[in-house]
């Protein structure tokens, strides 16, 4: 928009162009369904839409809406939370960013090319069908969809496309024929992300193929490769090169395929994603390799596979079974899509893998089985994608290393836990059963491992204090990081020394000797009663004399 003012001298009219003025804010409201530059569907500032406007799409007005030939230049487009599905057919949107925080919008238009980022949130869907494009803008997916539907062959997306997954996902489908082949540049992920395709036809010529130029985790994650069935006319390639260091976490190389379905008990499914020369081949992409005996037998540790590697959980029955992610490419995950029930001395081991625990209604638990976290990078548990969904672990979780926990679910850890990391709740919550219990490991300099993140945390179990590599016991600890999560104590919340020794409960503070702990500062702190205080400073000043007469 510009400014115009208009100067009558004498009769003589001059018209000023002022420069550009700001944005107007327009709210998409109809009646029509054109988006131009000279009908009346918009509320706000303007009811008239002008190049350089901001536009927003709520609840109201038409949802199939027909963009002006040759597109439109918004500064930004924005679905708000409550947007109904709109469809968009027409030219294109040519300028500025895009943001879908709700509604499933489908682009059937024409070439888009916005000037600014792609930003997809939870709850939000963008979806591009018939000849619709998306090129050269940067995508992140902070928890939403991405859908490419239909037949095209590297026009949706291109090799100048970054795409971000911050748990989000992207979903392809041929639909009912022919070939869906598309290339990102670059794939980022985070959390727990999802690339899904499936093929709508049957023939021996339809074909959706991912092509991904270089795929790096940016932050603590799993990427789960899903597709429909046993169809192998679906394929992911990867012609990236080394993984790639990113603060601090080893880029994954290869990634988890997974699928669950068999009886009496799940079958985890791990694979790789494959660089193959020729994609379009039906061998070889998804060869299943399978690992049978008693227990849990295999170890994925081996940087060099490119098939399955199907893992029967036998139950009552023993073994260890290690995923592997620190000094390898790997960075393996068990998922699990039902409850599990192992053996006394079952076990898995989390080598900076992971471990998701998902289903699309029911709350699951695994039982009888032991999860190890070695030293290196810290383990992955994802639960869920669906609030309110609970997923228990009532073995005992050890080691060395911490874990992260993420996922809109809820984690519940109902075993005698030893692991001396940091528990970090990135998102849903966190439960500590009453028969459940977490290990913190004092250390000199007020260093200890603790609970932190920014999700919830219900703590109704036991704290297990080791103190016994203290050389000073003065000094405080913090156990619970209260400024950043959103914690409750329970009624069975206690603490207890690695000797059984209890603490003694007054309102919100845990007191056994010297020692109180507080949950509204979540710090435990050791500090001598005044008479030791008194015998250590007449003990000190008898080595002075003692010195001085010397």
């Amino acid at each position: 928009m510009k400014n115009k003012f208009v100067l009558s001298i004498a009769g003589l009219a001059l018209v000023l162009v002022c420069g550009p003025a700001s944005a107007n804010d327009l709210l998409w409201s109809g009646p029509g369904v054109e988006w131009d530059t000279s009908t009346a569907n918009w509320s706000g500032d303007s009811t008239i839409f002008d190049n350089g406007d901001t536009v927003s799409f709520g609840s109201s007005g038409p949802s199939g809406i027909v963009i002006q030939g040759g597109g439109v230049s918004p500064l930004s487009t924005t679905f708000l939370a409550n947007a109904q599905n709109y469809t968009f057919t027409g030219g294109g949107i040519n300028g500025g960013s895009l943001n879908v925080f709700g509604g499933l919008q489908t682009f059937n238009n024409g070439a888009n090319t916005l000037t600014g980022n792609t930003n997809i949130f939870a709850g939000g869907t963008l979806a591009l069908t018939g000849s619709a494009t998306l090129a050269n803008t940067t995508l992140n997916l902070q928890r939403g969809t991405l859908r490419i539907t239909g037949n095209s062959t590297n026009t949706r997306l291109s090799d100048s496309n970054a795409v971000t997954l911050h748990s989000g996902s992207i979903f392809m489908d041929n639909g009912p024929d022919g070939i869906l082949d598309e290339t990102v540049g670059i794939l980022n992920f985070s959390g727990t992300s999802r690339l899904d395709l499936t093929r709508g036809g049957g023939g021996p010529g339809d074909l959706t193929i991912l092509r991904i130029a270089d795929l790096n985790r940016v932050d603590r994650g799993i990427l789960e490769i899903s597709r429909a069935g046993a169809d192998s006319r679906t394929s992911i390639t990867v012609t990236g090169t080394a993984p790639v260091v990113t603060n601090g976490m080893v880029s994954p190389h290869f990634i988890m395929f997974a699928s669950t379905n068999s009886t009496p008990s799940p079958t985890p499914t791990f694979a790789t994603y494959i660089s193959s020369p020729n994609p379009n081949v039906t061998t070889g992409q998804f060869a299943a390799a399978t690992a049978s005996g008693t227990g849990l037998q295999t170890v994925l540790n081996n940087a060099g596979n490119t098939g399955d590697s199907t893992l029967y959980f036998a139950t009552n029955t023993g073994g260890t079974l290690a995923i592997r992610g620190d000094e390898v490419k790997n960075a393996y995950a068990a998922r699990f899509s039902r409850s599990f029930s192992g053996g006394a001395n079952t076990t898995l081991r989390v080598h900076g893998g992971g471990i998701i625990m998902e289903h699309a209604t029911d709350n699951l638990s695994l039982d009888l089985l032991n999860i190890d976290l070695p030293t290196g990078v810290e383990g992955v548990f994802y639960t869920g994608r669906t609030a309110g969904q609970t997923f228990t672990i009532n073995g005992v979780i050890s080691g060395d290393n911490g874990l992260t926990k993420g996922g809109v679910g809820t984690l519940i850890l109902g075993g005698a836990n030893t692991y001396t990391g940091n528990t970090t709740v990135t998102e849903g919550g966190l439960t500590l059963t009453a028969s459940g219990e977490l290990r913190f490991e004092l250390q000199d300099g007020n260093n200890s491992n603790k609970i932190t993140g920014t999700g919830s945390a219900t703590l109704d179990g036991i704290f297990r204090i080791d103190a016994d590599g203290l050389t000073n016991q003065m000094g405080q600890w913090k156990l619970v990081d209260v400024d950043t999560l959103s914690e409750t104590f329970g009624g069975n919340f206690g603490l207890q020394f690695t000797d059984n020794t209890t603490f003694a409960q007054s309102g919100t503070q845990y007191t056994s000797g010297d020692w109180t702990f507080d949950t509204t500062t979540g710090y435990l702190v050791a500090i001598p009663e005044p008479g030791t205080l008194l015998l250590l400073g007449i003990a000190l000043g008898s080595l002075l004399i003692f010195r001085r007469r010397k």
